[in-house]
């Protein structure tokens, strides 16, 4: 069975395999598979040339069928060893199949040993399927096919002595392509289910990722997401910001009005903040009403300015409900600190803002400028005094 389907999905790969990056995985393990069969069918091949070349050479029944068998035999062990030592796999795999190619034609053409070299075209499809995808193997096929089939049809006109009968050859033709056809679907029907796996496994992995209420990132993705980005603001000196979100009041519209009405507001704040954010900003259920977003690139100044464009607009947007629906805001910049440090503060922030008196926006140059505000340390969550 192929694993691999393209040039760029055997080469150049990393081994490590990150559970938030599934492509990364398959990929690896696509390409130690088809190292693994390159490697097993290289010394299979090798090992068959050269019992079968010496054979030749040693008996004097065939001496050049011989001494080509060798050389090929010798050649698939240093195409194995230069794919090990420079990794590249498909053209370790394309030398294979050309090196059997050419030497089961050789060898159908001179008859081999007791005139059974026609046996050797039926191994062909099943080798070519199962080193590489349904598509290429076929064209791979197809091409061996036309040689083979000229290759006949020169015998036919006397062009060239074939050492069968036309019995013989007629049969070997009609299980071939037999063989051929049998092999394709059975690679076709397996690649339907690949593909259904695939596609099961992507959905995992989405909803993995994401809120099932709002279809938003969710807290354990987005934590990973702000690591990644919190050591990448580190490394480049990039600025990083966090906005984190709360509506008010949503305990009451969902007292009053029914926790259905609190899923539609849910998922209309969800819709304007995907909406309304800049491409580069992220954003993500963190869990209740709360939302968290980050702004890579975005400067403290920059990610105010975008919390306080986010305010205006939940507070002018009709939410369907009998309420009037705002929102608090908690905004700090990364400076360094460990991730759970950055979390608190904007976390005790955006409760000081509530306290306060909600819908607004609380930053932390805020607090550092004497706003009036002063974040309770002991709580992390309140207001002692403004």
């Amino acid at each position: 069975m192929s694993l691999f389907h393209s040039d760029a999905d055997a080469q150049g790969v990393s081994s490590e395999l990150d559970v938030f990056e599934p492509k990364r995985a398959i990929h690896a393990v696509r390409r130690q598979v088809s190292l693994s069969l390159l490697h097993h069918f290289s010394i299979a091949t090798a090992l068959v040339f050269l019992v079968f070349g010496l054979n030749y050479v040693l008996t004097g029944t065939a001496l050049v069928l011989g001494a080509v068998e060798v050389t090929l035999g010798l050649a698939q062990l240093v195409n194995l060893w230069m794919v090990r030592r420079f990794g590249f796999l498909m053209f370790g795999l394309r030398f294979l199949v050309v090196s059997v190619y050419f030497m089961s034609l050789l060898i159908f053409i001179t008859g081999g040993l007791d005139n059974t070299g026609y046996l050797w075209l039926l191994f062909i499809p099943l080798f070519t399927m199962l080193l590489f995808p349904a598509r290429e193997a076929i064209r791979w096929v197809l091409v061996y096919s036309a040689i083979a089939l000229v290759l006949v049809g020169l015998s036919g006109f006397d062009l060239l002595s074939l050492p069968y009968s036309w019995g013989e050859i007629r049969q070997t033709l009609i299980v071939y392509f037999l063989v051929m056809f049998l092999t394709y679907h059975n690679e076709k029907v397996k690649s339907i289910g690949r593909h259904l796996l695939q596609q099961q496994n992507r959905e995992l992995h989405r909803l993995s990722q994401c809120d099932p209420m709002t279809g938003l990132y969710n807290r354990g993705y987005l934590t990973h997401l702000l690591e990644q980005q919190t050591e990448g603001a580190q490394v480049q000196g990039t600025a990083l910001s966090i906005v984190m979100v709360d509506l008010d009041h949503f305990k009451a519209i969902n007292d009053r009005m029914g926790h259905q009405a609190g899923d539609r507001v849910l998922r209309k704040l969800s819709g304007l903040l995907t909406d309304a954010l800049p491409e580069d900003a992220v954003v993500g259920r963190w869990g209740g009403e709360e939302f968290v977003i980050l702004c890579p690139g975005h400067t403290l100044a920059a990610a105010q300015n975008l919390a306080e464009h986010l305010r205006r607009k939940i507070e002018t947007t009709p939410f369907a409900v009998d309420w009037a629906v705002t929102a608090s805001f908690g905004v700090v910049a990364y400076q360094g600190e460990p991730v759970e440090q950055t979390l608190k503060a904007v976390d005790d922030l955006l409760y000081a803002a509530k306290a306060a008196g909600r819908n607004r926006v609380l930053a932390q140059n805020d607090v550092n400028q004497g706003e009036g505000y002063e974040i309770n340390q002991t709580m992390g969550t309140g207001l002692s005094g403004w």
